[in-house]
Order: structure tokens, then C-alpha cells, then sequence
């Protein structure tokens, strides 16, 4: 079911999308060039009846590296080096709440540790996570 914002509250303000690009921070680069170069490493050895076979691989690897770019912590447990996206991130939400407003965050590629990132910050809003 899709409702329209003015079915739902009627004195929201109109939306406002912004595209920020970031850089990759060292460490984060570090891994997923890594990470990168395994996956070449893998499909140059292939021949094309495996290359058929592995189409779920590539894509898993794909995946992968889009996870990295947010912040390697999703799929290592252990990692305590920075985010470039969550870092621009952050200083973001405190220029939104700096200057009074309130975001309303929507994401299509999260987990709990982006829950766990604003549940430790200073921001307290209102997230709204969908799932594709």
C-alpha cells in the first residue's frame, strides 16, 4: 500500500534530496581494494563455463564492495577503522540539527550497526529504514 505525506500528516515540508559525495577514508580504501583485487584475481581465472556457473558469486562480491563503501563494520566484526560515508554522515546531521531541523533518513542498503551509529551519537531522530 503506497499513501501520499499529506494523507499522513498534512504540516510535513515539502522533500528535499541532497547527493553528497564522499571519499572512501584510508583504511576503508585499504580493504576494499583488497577486496577488489580478489574478486578480478577470481573471475580472470575463470573460464567462461565457470564464469556461468559463479553469477551469484559476482554478485555477492559486488555487494561486498557496496557494504565496504558504507563502512567495512557490516561484514567484520572486528573493525575499528573509520567510514568516509558515516563520517560525512555525521557532520551532516549536525549541521541539520544545528540549524533546527529534523531529517527523516530512508536507506536501502542497512543493518543494525547503522541503528547501533545513531543510537550512539548525540542525534536523536526519527529513522526510517526500508528493505529491498
Amino acid at each position: 500500500m503506497r499513501r501520499k505525506k499529506e494523507d499522513v500528516l498534512e504540516e510535513l515540508p515539502e522533500k528535499m534530496e541532497i547527493t553528497v559525495y564522499n571519499q572512501l577514508a584510508d583504511d576503508q580504501k585499504v580493504i576494499y581494494l583488497a577486496q577488489l583485487e580478489l574478486m578480478q584475481k577470481q573471475v580472470l581465472e575463470m573460464d567462461s563455463a565457470a564464469l556461468s556457473r559463479s553469477r551469484i558469486e559476482i554478485l555477492a562480491g559486488i555487494t561486498r564492495l557496496r557494504q565496504i563503501c558504507n563502512t567495512p563494520a557490516l561484514f567484520m566484526d572486528d573493525y575499528k577503522g573509520s567510514s568516509g560515508k558515516l563520517e560525512r554522515l555525521r557532520e551532516l546531521l549536525a549541521q541539520i540539527k544545528d540549524s533546527g531541523h529534523r531529517p527523516l533518513i530512508f536507506s536501502h542498503c542497512c543493518s543494525s550497526l547503522l541503528v547501533y551509529f545513531f543510537c550512539k551519537s548525540s542525534f536523536y531522530y526519527l529513522l526510517s529504514f526500508f528493505f529491498f
